[in-house]
């Protein structure tokens, strides 16, 4: 496996009204804190977003997709507790 991690995950965001502001730094900012896992974000286009993940657990890497899908809809939702429809997220 690539540099010794046994697993990857990966994020996939589609926005269709776009996203605002880019989120990259938030981003790295709340993965950075997570222990033994190697992370890239790029975005594709100003209504996508992938954020690809390795590391050495499941769960860890499943909670950090989790950490940063929450974060995505809360800014594109902000006060707003119900997803918006045209918010599309996959996980692998």
């Amino acid at each position: 496996m690539l540099e010794g991690y046994t697993h990857q995950g990966s994020l996939i965001y589609v926005n269709l009204t776009g996203i605002n502001a880019d989120p990259k730094l938030e981003l790295y900012t709340l993965l950075e804190r997570q222990k033994d896992i190697c992370f890239g974000i790029s975005m594709v286009s100003n209504t996508m977003l992938v954020i690809r993940i390795l590391g050495r657990k499941s769960e860890q890497l499943y909670q950090c997709i989790q950490l940063a899908a929450s974060y995505l809809e809360q800014q594109a939702n902000p006060g707003n507790s119900i997803k918006n429809k045209e918010n599309l997220m996959y996980a692998s």
